[in-house]
């Protein structure tokens, strides 16, 4: 309509830059609102991601209370593997305690 100029051309660009400006404005809410979804479900994985751990490593403390030095060759044994067990583990719950330090850089800085 503007280029075979309408008698209200002037309007219709009016109103065209009008809609485009909230087409803009939505767009940038859109964004906001998917950000902060992002950072609140970030901040519950991590939380999830804690408890977990916190559980795990109870749940390896709660090994070394029964752990007794039997005097048999057979008690020896099980000891070392439970203790082996527990090393093995130890590194794992040491490499997902750096992810979390990790994680929570991350959402210190959102």
């Amino acid at each position: 309509l503007q280029s075979v100029n309408h008698p209200n051309s002037e309007e219709i660009r009016e109103r065209q830059d009008d809609l485009k400006a909230q087409w803009n404005e939505l767009a940038d809410l859109v964004d906001d609102r998917r950000d902060r979804i992002n950072n609140a479900y970030d901040y519950n994985t991590y939380n999830i991601e804690c408890r977990e751990t916190a559980n795990w490593i109870k749940e390896k403390c709660s090994w070394l209370s029964p752990l007794t030095s039997s005097a048999t060759i057979w008690g020896i044994m099980q000891l070392q593997r439970r203790l082996q067990h527990l090393n093995t583990d130890m590194a794992a719950i040491e490499a997902r305690l750096q992810h979390l330090d990790e994680q929570c850089e991350k959402l210190e800085n959102v």
